[in-house]
């Protein structure tokens, strides 16, 4: 149900230096450098270990062939799975990461100041994204609110739609622009893990036959111009079978 789309592909390699003419080794230096660069903005989930040149050849081949497809077939809201109750099958052909949908609510007082409530998508639910009873709420101690006192406000609240992921170092809360939430949510694992599961769409990087991580949404939003493409299981196990890529 995500608004935001699949980021535009890097066409940087394509055009010459602003400052003269550069030989084609010069740009794909250059380009490579700022690949490198833009990709550690981003912590990624996965990184890649040593492997042969046939398997990083077939790796690149596959995620070609996928980014291709991508670009034809996704649509915003592919970015994630499970989010939206109108019958989607339980999964696609694309490799995701699992997640949680959470949500930063902010609800104006009378006299000027503000409840702020950490929300997330109970897993029960038969509700309307926005519905009241879509969501489990959170004071901004952590605790859990179990009334309905905030029901007649909720509608003329304030949102920021974030997703909770079970990343490398523990779990990270990541907006829709691939930001880390500030504060950190207060949310306690237990809690978290109640919430309805989603599933975020995955993406690797790769230059010239060399692959360069990875990373999902919408943590790939954080990237700016397009560095990564979304993966299918099928190209993901065919290079990977022992999870390497995923694990880390």
């Amino acid at each position: 149900m995500d608004k935001d789309t699949l980021p535009q592909h890097n066409r940087t390699a394509n055009h010459p230096d602003a400052e003269g003419s550069a030989t084609p080794d010069t740009v794909s230096a250059r380009r490579r450098k700022l690949i490198r660069a833009s990709a550690a903005v981003v912590p990624a989930i996965m990184t890649l270990r040593s492997g042969s040149a046939a398997a990083v050849a077939s790796i690149h081949g596959c995620i070609e062939r996928d980014a291709l497809m991508a670009r034809a077939t996704l649509g915003e809201e592919d970015q994630v799975y499970g989010d939206d109750l109108a019958a989607e099958p339980t999964h696609d052909q694309w490799a995701r990461v699992l997640g949680k949908a959470c949500m930063l609510v902010t609800i104006n007082r009378a006299n000027g100041g503000i409840d702020q409530l950490y929300c997330i998508r109970n897993s029960k639910t038969v509700a309307d994204w926005y519905s009241y009873d879509n969501w489990n709420l959170y004071d901004t101690n952590g605790s859990q609110i179990n009334n309905n006192s905030f029901k007649s406000k909720w509608d003329a609240a304030e949102r920021v739609i974030y997703y909770s992921v079970h990343d490398i170092g523990g779990w990270k809360h990541i907006n829709l622009y691939g930001q880390d939430m500030s504060p950190t949510p207060p949310i306690k694992v237990s809690d978290l893990e109640k919430g309805r599961d989603v599933y975020l769409l995955m993406y690797v990087a790769s230059h010239d036959g060399e692959i360069l991580g990875g990373t999902y949404y919408p943590r790939v939003q954080a990237l700016g111009d397009q560095v990564a493409s979304p993966i299918t299981d099928s190209c993901l196990c065919s290079v990977d079978p022992n999870g390497n890529i995923i694990l880390g």
